[in-house]
Formats: structure tokens, sequence, C-alpha cells
């Protein structure tokens, strides 16, 4: 059996986090799991994850899996922190204690029941590897990993509009968020101005004097499988999926909003498609960016993505479909 080291942060999200793991804390103790624990704020993560990481030996940390529970960059955060010691990769389980679910654990079939999830772990005898984006800038030699998407342009500003506006929370509350939503990407529109992109992928660079939206996409779930390739040749699925909108005026934006509407969006001539595991892009103007859905400062980039595998420590057809429901962990959730 597997000793489980665990980062747990009970600062960010208050009652919620603490009812989690006082449920996750009273299983482990039932079934005599082998455990310790160390309770964080989420900006140290990294350093705690480095310093267990440096404190055992290689021999030792076979022994051990890193269980994350938290928000879902505290996940990443202590992935990067057993990277950045350059040892053994630690496998990592993660529970969150978001009440959002989060796109990444539904898409490699992680229950957001806390502890329909903690079972999947516990019944785990090795692990399961999945894929991650990184990215590192140049210009501040500084990194950060993320599960599902980074944009930058005209939907990082989009979402840094409705985030920062004033009116948000009342239509939210009247379930008219989406008149908020349809004003914000019209001002949006008319405000971003275009940029110029210089990308460089598989060897070959490409120039685009008038972009309006990069998104650098990553396909968590590992595949051998082949997918045809936009200049008919074969790469593979676990690929970062590159999608950049150029010379973006106002009849080809609705064009655009219609055609992503049936997936056909990627036909249109005014979409460039790339799939690689290794991307470098140079913007020289500052320009909004999100990282799976985080807001990041406006800024400048010189920046390398790259795809990697990591192992973490699941076993996702170990318990019934039944369990998956969250439906009774909710219910507890919400009255304490």
């Amino acid at each position: 059996m597997k000793k489980f080291f665990i980062i747990l942060d009970e600062h960010t999200d208050g009652k919620r986090a603490a009812a989690i793991w006082n449920k996750i804390q009273n299983y482990l103790n039932k079934q005599k799991i082998n455990y310790e624990v160390s309770n964080v704020q989420p900006e140290l993560a990294t350093s705690i994850a480095e310093q267990f990481m440096r404190t055992h030996s290689p021999q030792n940390l076979e022994n051990f899996v890193i269980m994350v529970i938290g928000e879902h960059s505290l996940m990443l955060d202590t992935i990067k922190g057993i990277k950045n010691t350059g040892k053994k990769e630690v496998p990592v389980a993660f529970i969150t204690t978001n009440k959002k679910k989060d796109p990444f654990m539904q898409k490699i079939g992680i229950s957001s029941n806390p502890v329909a999830a903690l079972k999947q772990i516990l019944n785990t005898v090795q692990p399961a590897y999945f894929n991650l984006g990184q990215v590192d800038e140049t210009t501040h030699s500084s990194r950060r990993l993320f599960t599902d998407r980074l944009d930058i342009g005209f939907n990082a500003y989009v979402s840094n509009s409705l985030m920062n506006s004033r009116t948000h929370q009342v239509l939210t509350r009247f379930h008219l968020e989406y008149l908020l939503k349809a004003w914000n990407t019209l001002t949006s529109y008319i405000n971003q101005e275009v940029f110029e992109v210089t990308m460089r992928v598989d060897k070959k660079y490409n120039f685009y004097k008038h972009a309006f939206n990069v998104t650098i996409k990553n396909n968590p779930v590992i595949s051998e499988q082949k997918v045809h390739h936009s200049k008919n040749s074969s790469v593979s699925a676990n690929n970062l999926n590159i999608e950049l909108a150029n010379n973006m005026n106002f009849l080809f934006y609705l064009i655009f909003l219609i055609a992503r509407k049936f997936n056909l969006h990627h036909k249109l001539p005014f979409i460039h498609d790339f799939e690689s595991d290794q991307v470098h892009l140079v913007i020289k103007s500052l320009e909004f960016g999100q990282i799976d859905g985080e807001q990041m400062n406006n800024k400048f980039y010189d920046v390398f993505f790259k795809s990697f595998s990591y192992p973490f420590w699941y076993d996702i057809d170990s318990i019934p479909l039944a369990d998956l429901s969250e439906k009774n962990e909710t219910e507890y959730l919400d009255k304490n």
C-alpha cells in the first residue's frame, strides 16, 4: 500500500474545504491509510512539494503518492514543484474543493464527488498517464502549467471585461448574465486591436500581421491514435492544438460564430490550425491572456509551449457508475 503525502489548502474555500477534508480524513483513518498532511497557503504549494522531494531519497519516493486537496491551481503548482527538483516523478492525485466542475477531471473520468474520487485513488495499483501543457517565458524565466487551454487576444479580453464588470453579479443573480456576455463581446470586438504574431511550429516559422486571437489547447487523455493534419501528415493526438484567427472583420466573426456551432470553423480560411508538442510564440504588443480560465497580466509574449505526460494515481474504472454521482455529497457539503 502506498503512503500519501497530502498537500491541503483549507484557506481558499473556507468551510467547504474544511468539510471535504473532514470527510476524507475520516475515511482515511477508517481504512487505516498511512498518510501525512501539510496544510498550506496556495502560493506555498510549489516550495512544499520541492521540499518534500528533496528530503526523501529516490528509493523512499517509490513508496509515496502526493495527494492534492484544494483548487485546480494547487495541483498544477504541486506538479511544478516536483518537476523543479529534477528527481523521479512521484504520482499525483487530486481532489477538488471547488463547487464548479473541473474540466480536466471530467475529461479524464475523475468523480467530482470527493469521497468517490478518493476511492478511485485508493483502489489504484499503478499510475495512469495524462497530458499537461507547459508555458516557459524566456523574458522572465518563469514557468506555468495548464490542463485545458491558454488564450491570448480577443477571448481573454472578453473574459477580462466580464470579470471587471460592475453589473456582473447583479445580472448573474437574475440569470441574465447572457445579456452582459453579449454586450461585453460586442464592445470587446470594437475595442480589440489586431496584433502581430510570430509562431514556430514543426521547425517552420509562421508570420501573421493581423491576428485576432490565439488559443493553445491541451488534450489531457493520452492516445496512440493518429489524427489527420491539415498538411496531409499524421501526427499524434497527444499534441497541443493551436488555433489562430487572422484578418477577422465583423462579417468573418459572425461567420465564425455560426460555423463554430456546427464544428466547422476549422474549415474557414481565416482560421489557422496546427498540432505540435512544442510551439514558440512571440507577440511584441501588450495583449490580454488567460490560462485555464484564470486571468493573466496584460503583457508581451516570448514563450515556449510544450506538451508532456505526467503520472496520476487513479483507477478510473474501479468504482460503479452510481458512485460517481455528486448529489449526496453536494447536499452534505452545502449543509456544513
